[in-house]
C-alpha cells in the first residue's frame, strides 16, 4: 500500500514538472528584439508588437548576432 501511494506522488511530482517546464518555456519565448528605423535603436518587445512603442512606426526583425536589423517583417 505505501509503494502505491508512493508511486502516485512520484508520478503527479513527475508530471506537475513537466508541465512547469513547458510553460516556462512558452513564457520565455514570449519577448524578442526587434529594429525601429524611425528612432535607430533596438526594442524589446512581444512577438504580437508590429509598432514601435515610442514614434508609431513599423518594426524589423533584429538580429542580435551580427548586430544589424534583419528582414522586414
Amino acid at each position: 500500500m505505501l509503494s502505491g501511494v508512493a508511486a502516485l506522488v512520484g508520478a503527479i511530482l513527475f508530471f506537475w514538472l513537466g508541465y512547469r517546464s513547458i510553460k516556462f518555456k512558452n513564457i520565455k519565448k514570449e519577448f524578442e528584439d526587434k529594429w525601429c528605423n524611425s528612432c535607430g535603436k533596438a526594442i524589446k518587445v512581444g512577438k504580437d508588437v508590429f509598432w514601435c512603442p515610442d514614434c508609431g512606426k513599423s518594426l524589423t526583425k533584429f538580429n542580435d548576432k551580427h548586430g544589424k536589423k534583419a528582414s522586414k517583417i
